[in-house]
């Protein structure tokens, strides 16, 4: 391993296949065994996100005060905020739901796309089951006009080519966990 420098984040490594990363922890995790490769905040904004009757409207850009999505597709007052999670801490994917929930109040409606890179202690059933709850008690307390909260493997997100599975699509809807 070749150390190239520092970062805020930690430092920049390099591994035997010439590729840089930011962060060491990733090449351990590759050495322990794990193949996958999380997708990139700069690779996920840059994907071409879709739905039908959505347009593309923030890519990581502030929607409110102290609110940056990862992506937004939009359709009049109709939103669809994606996440790009692969943290493995709970309390991040209730932040992501809790923001999601309070940016969709009054005329604004939609819906949170979380796009997850597993790991073996961060299953989508096991943030489903998390989540749960917390999306059920906004919406009992009619606090927020979310309609739901679609869960879905980055692995089965991402298709051939740099591109995406299109949001309600049959690919997506075979292939996502629901709230709500």
């Amino acid at each position: 391993m070749l150390i190239l420098g520092s970062t805020m984040n930690g430092r920049l490594v390099k591994d035997v296949f010439g590729n840089t990363f930011g962060s060491l922890y990733y090449l351990i995790h590759i050495a322990m065994g794990a193949t996958e490769k999380a997708i990139s905040d700069y690779t996920f904004k840059h994907l071409p996100h879709k739905a039908p009757g959505y347009e593309p409207w923030r890519k990581g850009g502030e929607i409110m005060p102290g609110y940056m999505p990862d992506y937004v597709l939009k359709n009049g007052n109709r939103y669809i905020i994606l996440e790009s999670e692969n943290n493995t801490n709970r309390k991040m994917f209730v932040g992501c739901l809790m923001k999601a929930a309070y940016f969709l109040q009054k005329e604004k409606t939609g819906f949170l796309t979380i796009v997850l890179h597993e790991s073996d202690n961060t299953k989508i059933n096991q943030i489903k089951d998390h989540l749960t709850p917390y999306y059920q008690w906004i919406k009992q307390a009619h606090l927020t006009n979310m309609s739901a909260v679609f869960l879905i493997r980055d692995k089965d997100y991402l298709v051939e080519n740099d591109d995406c599975v299109t949001i309600f699509s049959e690919a997506f809807l075979e292939k996502m966990e629901k709230i709500g």
